[in-house]
């Protein structure tokens, strides 16, 4: 799946960028990220890939990082899924 092999050289550059306060970048990314998550139906994860978007977008400071931090959590939780039902499919 082309997501689970990509997803970490995009989380990383979506941390860095919480890190720098890139505000443009967390918005593009979370736009992209909060996409693929509810194409695969992780509303929690796309909800917050949605907050980190409109922090980007309003160029919010506040809680970017908690909300990052949670939203990786969610992505996790969601991959491991993915990685479970494609196995199903495999295997």
């Amino acid at each position: 799946m082309p997501f689970i092999q990509s997803y970490p050289g995009i989380e990383a550059k979506l941390r860095s960028a919480v890190l720098v306060r890139d505000h443009a970048v967390v918005e593009d990314l979370s736009h992209q990220l909060k996409t693929n998550c509810y194409w695969f139906g992780a509303s929690s994860a796309g909800d917050l890939a949605l907050q980190l978007e409109m922090i980007g977008k309003k160029l919010q400071e506040g809680d970017m990082i908690v909300v990052l931090s949670q939203f990786e959590t969610a992505v996790k939780e969601m991959i491991q899924e993915l990685s479970k039902y494609r196995e199903t499919l495999v295997g």
